[in-house]
């Protein structure tokens, strides 16, 4: 029991262990399959935008290329040519014009065919015929380019190169035919005699050569062995280096997007489609079909500008060169492409009208909104004003209940000393009548009568306790207010100022001392200063007449 538990806690492990691993190798290949799409998504948008650039620059190419042709037509002006030299200057233009211009083309190639024939330069004329042959299928002559092939002296097809270039003109004779007449009961033989064209070839085709190796890859294409003709055509294009801008480039990539489209990978087929179609504008090859293919397939992905832009160029280019079947092909995927873009642009225009109302509609909220929030900003702006009045006001009324809690604490103030001063003086004044009593009361137990007349006849007591008072006041008051006098001063002219001595009041701040305290009636005043009620009016009288400020001088004493 306990080894069968080991064995199986081990195989647990071990099958965990494998579990994981294959997580591990399953996550890292889906992280290689993301990052091989997103690199190959990346290299296709700038393969695209290369295109893009090359078609800008392709007034430019054509220019250079009419200057380079019109170098070798200044050839014919050298004197005393040999019709060998003349043949060979033919054929560099026929070279020069075949994918380029089809009727000048087609000229050349015909006066090669007749100098050929009356020189009877029978290898030399069929080269010129089959030449013409190509010419005239892709103008859709197909009675004529038959004919036309039937003229071959076929004694006179000697070498394995010869053979080949027979067949295959044969063979690109029914391949036209083929696409011109797609969709009728005569594609079909077309079909099949550019498959026996192509097995005719066969024997004569080398892999190692441009056209012996297209034809054996299109041969194998045909017979549905797809990935063989790819794998011998991208092995070609590899060793073979070819440049980007020549015409084998621009076939042999051609034929890889065809082959591509067996697989149905439109990724690899788009891939060489953009290539030959870069190659074609680098050449300015006017004959081509890849970039008329690649607008289908991003008409198909739903990239409508650019497809339209690409089939705006190859219907120039198709009537740029001049032949039948490009344009022909042109014309039957045009009304979709255009259908398809003008259907997009309406979207667009929907679309870009929903657009403009949505935005119509946020701008007349936003303004609404602006509208509404200006008014809160303005009653807030307003109700802030308010409230900073209101604090205004507030701080005022703090000021003044301030302002009046000093005045009041000094009135509290003012009250305490004075009760505890007048209190004081009571109780002296107490003692000093209870002090008088006493003596008073000894003279008249003594008998001593006429001493005790004498005190109570006598005013020297009054007048001490007035002048205690007087003192009592005039201390406490100046305790309170020690400024008072000179407060006083800088209400009176410069030559009516008061002077006090000892530290004392007089009659005249002693007046404006009790109106400091709120103390206003004459009569109140007389008699606690012990006074009349004249004198007391001539003082306040006299003071008013000193002050700078009349009118105003008693009130400025009331709020010192």
């Amino acid at each position: 029991m306990i080894v069968k538990t080991t064995l199986n806690l081990k195989f647990r492990k071990v099958s965990t262990d494998t579990s994981l691993y294959m997580c591990r190798v399953i996550l890292c290949l889906l992280f290689l399959f993301s990052f091989s799409k997103l690199c190959l998504a990346q290299d296709e948008k700038e393969m695209l935008q290369q295109l893009d650039n090359l078609i800008e620059d392709q007034s430019k190419i054509i220019r250079a290329k009419e200057q380079h042709i019109q170098l070798i037509k200044d050839r014919f002006r050298i004197k005393n040519l040999t019709d060998k030299q003349i043949y060979d200057i033919n054929e560099t233009l026929y070279q020069e014009y075949m994918a380029f211009k089809c009727d000048s083309a087609y000229y050349y190639a015909t006066k090669n065919m007749e100098l050929a024939k009356r020189r009877k330069w029978w290898k030399a004329y069929n080269h010129s015929t089959l030449e013409r042959v190509h010419l005239l299928s892709l103008m859709a002559l197909f009675d004529l380019a038959e004919s036309s092939l039937s003229t071959i002296h076929k004694e006179s097809i000697e070498t394995r190169e010869d053979s080949l270039a027979y067949y295959v003109c044969y063979s690109d004779l029914h391949v036209f035919g083929a696409e011109f007449t797609e969709g009728t009961p005569f594609h079909d033989i077309n079909v099949r005699e550019a498959q026996e064209g192509r097995r005719l070839a066969l024997s004569v085709s080398s892999p190692n050569e441009v056209t012996g190796a297209t034809n054996i890859a299109n041969y194998l294409f045909n017979n549905h062995q797809v990935k063989r003709s790819i794998d011998m055509m991208t092995r070609f294009l590899a060793k073979s280096k070819l440049k980007m801008g020549s015409r084998d480039y621009s076939i042999v990539t051609s034929d890889l997007a065809f082959f591509y489209s067996g697989l149905n990978d439109r990724q690899n087929r788009k891939k060489y489609l953009i290539l030959s179609a870069m190659s074609d504008l680098k050449g300015a090859v006017m004959e081509n079909n890849s970039l008329r293919e690649l607008a289908t397939m991003l008409m198909e992905e739903g990239d409508l500008n650019r497809a339209y832009k690409y089939i705006n160029v190859s219907i120039n280019d198709a009537q740029f060169y001049g032949t039948r079947l490009r344009n022909m092909q042109i014309v039957r995927i045009m009304p979709k492409i255009v259908a398809a873009y003008q259907k997009n642009q309406l979207h667009n225009q929907r679309r870009l009208s929903m657009i403009i109302v949505i935005i119509s509609v946020i701008s007349i909220l936003f303004f609404i909104a602006l509208i509404l929030l200006t008014r809160f900003i303005l009653r807030y702006h307003k109700s802030t004003q308010m409230v900073e009045q209101m604090n205004r006001r507030l701080h005022d009324t703090i000021i003044q209940l301030t302002e009046a809690n000093k005045i009041v604490k000094e009135k509290n103030k003012i009250k305490e000393q004075y009760i505890g001063r007048f209190l004081q003086l009571a109780s002296e004044l107490i003692d000093c009548h209870e002090e008088r009593r006493r003596y008073c009361n000894r003279l008249a137990r003594e008998s001593k009568l006429s001493e005790l007349f004498t005190v109570l006849k006598s005013n020297s007591t009054l007048t001490q306790d007035v002048k205690l008072f007087y003192k009592n006041f005039d201390e406490a008051f100046l305790n309170i207010f020690p400024h008072f006098p000179q407060t006083i001063n800088s209400l009176l002219n410069p030559e009516s100022q008061i002077k006090i001595k000892d530290g004392l009041l007089n009659t005249e701040l002693r007046i404006l001392a009790l109106l400091r305290l709120g103390i206003t009636d004459n009569n109140a005043i007389a008699a606690i200063l012990r006074s009349s009620i004249t004198t007391v009016y001539t003082y306040r009288s006299k003071m008013k007449a000193k002050a700078l400020d009349k009118d105003s001088f008693e009130n400025r004493v009331m709020m010192l």
